[in-house]
């Protein structure tokens, strides 16, 4: 195998990764469009067949790219809501807590590569992001539902519809404030501590749920 297709003694992991991180850079830097198969195996020095040995397509590596910071939420949102329901012993799980698994399961202090990522993906209207968003949905669809079930225990006076209109606010929320997060640090975290920062959010989240309900068909 020649030397620019994968580095003697290169796991195919080692060599997977390398493509993932090159296309992140190129994604953020170049934008999906702006990006050539021929930039992304110049830049992970390596060849185009190697590139389709681990991704079918340049819309299946951006997806990967996208699952690489999807997936370990998953992972905390759910470890965090198992140790909750161990924590209330079959009662439903305390609102706080829920909004506490919400918020910090994410993290807030993100790359600028992963902002400039976030940016392209919410900024396209085109098929490209349907995919995209239709794989995240995917990949969170079991949390959300765990997370959707916990929620209508402790809210048991909200409606599906509107319990499920507040926890889209809430998700979104995040995903925006994870965006604005650089731009706030000069009036947040630059003058209170992180933790007082986060707690502000989850106070905040709290009253939006405490809300009287304002639909009521099931």
């Amino acid at each position: 195998m020649a030397k620019n297709q994968q580095s003697v003694g290169e796991s195919g992991a080692t060599t997977r990764d390398r493509i993932l991180d090159a296309a992140e850079e190129l994604f953020a830097d170049r934008g999906f469009d702006g990006t050539s198969l021929r930039d992304l195996t110049a830049k992970a020095k390596v060849n185009l067949s190697v590139v389709y040995y681990y991704y079918s397509s340049k819309e299946d590596l951006l997806r990967a790219v996208i699952e690489k910071y999807v997936r370990p939420v998953i992972a905390r949102e759910r470890e965090m809501l198992e140790l909750a329901r161990k924590e209330s012993a079959g009662k439903p799980v305390p609102l706080r807590k829920l909004i506490e698994i919400s918020v910090r399961s994410r993290k807030f202090d993100i790359p600028a590569t992963t902002q400039q990522l976030q940016a392209m993906v919410f900024s396209r209207r085109n098929m490209v992001a349907k995919k995209i968003f239709s794989a995240c949905a995917e990949m969170t669809a079991e949390v959300r539902e765990q997370m959707r079930f916990e929620f209508s225990r402790t809210l048991p006076h909200l409606s599906h519809l509107e319990l499920r209109m507040r926890l889209l606010c809430l998700n979104s929320a995040l995903c925006g404030l994870q965006s604005l997060t650089p731009y706030l640090r000069e009036e947040f975290p630059s003058k209170i501590p992180d933790s007082t920062y986060l707690d502000m959010l989850i106070r905040s989240f709290e009253g939006m749920f405490v809300a009287e309900p304002s639909y009521q068909k099931k």
